[in-house]
């Protein structure tokens, strides 16, 4: 297939343009910056709203990655705008473009989060289930409603719900690890609270299985079959640093340190399914914490 993919220095688009390339894929990118271009690659301005639609038409497929990163150290009011805006102006200038275009519709692969169900606690989730409530769960919301144009005018569109993605090439280990290897980690709060985690290996796989399989639309959740609380997850983790993890960080701490972001990302509980997937005969790399934290240790580090 013939593909085009935005945020693609991400920590997954990156990653997925080798990933794709290797399987046979051709790859090209929508960037910001012009000097960064090679061919075959589309200049965008999500920012003022500039892409010349003409210049997507010949893709089958659009994988949209982009959106400001929400782990920021505080979430300060424009904060708040820019995370709202780099994914929701981005999506719908695309869903817009692929609107535009004559003819059958590329599908519209589109980045979203688990955070669109917010804090359940203990109740299973699924794609099925409704909206959470909070500032993460409006914006996906917002989110994916952003790629509306594109659905309605016929193009297969998809949204990867995806949980915490575990490598150590960036993301939430990659900042964790020297914590544990202090021997200071420990359980988030209560630590009772779920956290939904795949792989990075598994996204990639993931949204190739996506590609070819032109039935599958909508919400997909993009984790691990085995449900694993923060209390649980920094247990095996430690113990596979033969490290301890007696430590615990307590909500109020976290709380005043990371004011909004704490409670919604440290703290809230996700205890989700990947009904779509399984449902639909996706075999996981990694379907085990064990499993996937033994492969993720064995990395290479940048």
């Amino acid at each position: 297939m013939k593909i085009l993919i935005s945020g693609s220095s991400g920590l997954v688009g990156s990653g997925l343009i080798t990933h794709l390339s290797k399987k046979g894929h051709t790859i090209h990118r929508l960037l910001r910056n012009v000097q960064k271009m090679g061919d075959g690659d589309i200049l965008w301005d999500p920012s003022h709203g500039d892409l010349d639609h003409n210049k997507i038409s010949s893709f089958q497929a659009i994988i949209h990655l982009s959106g400001e990163n929400l782990s920021n150290w505080f979430w300060t009011d424009k904060q708040k705008v820019r995370i709202i805006r780099s994914r929701v102006d981005s999506t719908a200038l695309l869903a817009t473009a692929i609107r535009r275009l004559p003819g059958p519709k590329p599908a519209f692969l589109c980045a979203s989060a688990a955070h669109y169900y917010g804090d359940r606690r203990d109740e299973t989730v699924s794609e099925e289930s409704s909206a959470g409530k909070g500032f993460l769960a409006g914006v996906v919301q917002k989110w994916e409603g952003a790629a509306d144009e594109a659905r309605f005018a016929g193009a297969r569109v998809l949204h990867f719900r995806s949980g915490v993605i575990l490598t150590r090439q960036g993301g939430f280990l990659s900042k964790i690890m020297p914590v544990f290897y202090l021997g200071l980690g420990g359980k988030l709060g209560s630590g009772r609270q779920y956290l939904p985690w795949v792989t990075l290996r598994d996204v990639m796989e993931i949204i190739e299985f996506c590609l070819q399989r032109t039935d599958i639309e909508g919400p997909v959740n993009v984790v691990a079959p085995q449900e694993i609380t923060n209390r649980q997850f920094t247990e095996q983790l430690a113990a596979l640093l033969s490290r301890p993890s007696f430590m615990t960080i307590p909500a109020s701490i976290l709380k005043f340190i990371f004011g909004e972001m704490a409670e919604e990302m440290l703290l809230s509980s996700i205890r989700m399914k990947p009904g779509v997937l399984l449902k639909n005969g996706y075999t996981f790399q990694h379907p085990t914490l064990q499993t996937a934290l033994k492969s993720v240790l064995s990395e290479e580090p940048e």
